[in-house]
């Protein structure tokens, strides 16, 4: 006799549990991960780890809720910050060689080198370009973000994931100014804080 599936719940809970309880494992470590960023030699490692387990868990969360667009906005977020920082550090690497001169750098006669005015306001504006490009990816990838996690809250019944999502795309929007990156670091703690408290059994849609 086949068994009888617990009421209230979806007919695949084992999968579920299993797939559930992954996520916030993975999740959560991973948002910690990211804090270690910054730490010396290992810190973008750590990070980048971070972030792939942060998008294996959302991608769990999106196989156990049938909500594709929490995976797909994760990587649209991925993939905005990734684009956006390249681009970015391409700029104010090529407008300083360029200032610099390409020949004057391959002879090392730019050893002891001292700008004049204009050249330090043409590199000045390179970097400021650059800056701006990141940011605006930032903000851009801060958008995707704020939606895969409304999407987590509304799906998984945790708002923490929704005020977390917000919090962070206000901090994206202030990293111009220190406070900016203060609220991005809130954000991840809850975020954190949300993947820890994930049931291991999805609700049930009313």
């Amino acid at each position: 006799m086949a068994p009888v599936p617990t009421p209230g719940y979806p007919v695949a809970t084992a999968t579920s549990m299993h797939s559930l309880s992954s996520a916030k494992a993975l999740g959560g470590i991973g948002c910690i991960l990211l804090f270690l960023v910054f730490a010396p030699q290992i810190g973008a490692l750590l990070g980048l780890i971070g972030l792939f387990m942060i998008g294996f868990a959302l991608y769990r969360i999106s196989e156990v809720t049938g909500e594709r667009g929490i995976f797909t906005n994760f990587l649209y977020a991925a993939v905005a910050s990734i684009v956006g920082l390249a681009v970015g550090i391409f700029v104010v690497v090529a407008g300083v060689l360029q200032v610099l001169g390409f020949e004057n750098l391959a002879n090392q006669e730019w050893a002891g080198w001292t700008p004049t005015v204009g050249q330090g306001i043409e590199i000045a504006l390179f970097v400021f370009g650059g800056l701006i490009i990141m940011w605006a990816a930032l903000l851009v990838s801060a958008i995707f973000v704020r939606r895969a996690a409304d999407l987590v809250a509304n799906r998984l019944n945790i708002r923490l994931f929704a005020t977390a999502g917000l919090l962070y795309l206000i901090g994206a929007g202030l990293t111009i100014v220190l406070i900016g990156f203060v609220l991005v670091a809130v954000a991840l703690l809850i975020f954190a804080v949300g993947f820890f408290t994930i049931p291991d059994r999805p609700p049930v849609p009313a």
